[in-house]
């Protein structure tokens, strides 16, 4: 039996599992490139006082809607931080609502907005403005608006 000669492949050589797909970021129109780069990767996050129990009870987000609900279950720890992945978000205003409850005395707590990694915000208490402070059992309650995709 003869043997067909194999087709010399003119791919350069991938490691094993390498699935190619044929899809590159060049082949992307540039309209499409300008509207990912316009999309905002979130994160919600809470720093206190190490060694006290506090709980995120409730985060919810409004574009413009009705408010949507971004937790499936409570998150509470002791280690004196919580970072909540938010998830993707157009530029522009982004309304934001908590509920934190405190199950011992926090002296000190504080929220942050964190968007691509790069860039930390304040949230609440406002920047410049000391910490809250918490009493055990204590709930708190706070809402502001976020602007998505602008630097400070």
């Amino acid at each position: 039996m003869a043997r067909k000669a194999a087709a010399k492949s003119t791919r350069p050589s991938r490691s094993p599992g390498f699935r190619d797909v044929g899809f590159r970021s060049r082949d992307l129109p540039a309209a499409m490139t300008e509207l990912l780069e316009q999309q905002h990767r979130l994160q919600f996050v809470i720093k206190w006082t190490k060694s006290r129990s506090l709980v995120l009870m409730s985060l919810q987000v409004r574009k413009g809607g009705l408010w949507t609900e971004l937790l499936d279950h409570p998150l509470g720890n002791n280690s004196g931080e919580i970072v909540f992945e938010m998830g993707i978000f157009p530029a522009g205003k982004l309304s934001v609502r908590f509920l934190i409850g405190a199950l011992m005395e926090i002296p000190k707590a504080a929220t942050f907005i964190v968007e691509d990694d790069q860039q930390v915000s304040a949230f609440r208490p406002a920047a410049g403005q000391p910490p809250k402070a918490l009493k055990q059992g204590e709930q708190w309650a706070d809402k502001g608006d976020y602007a998505v995709g602008e630097t400070s």
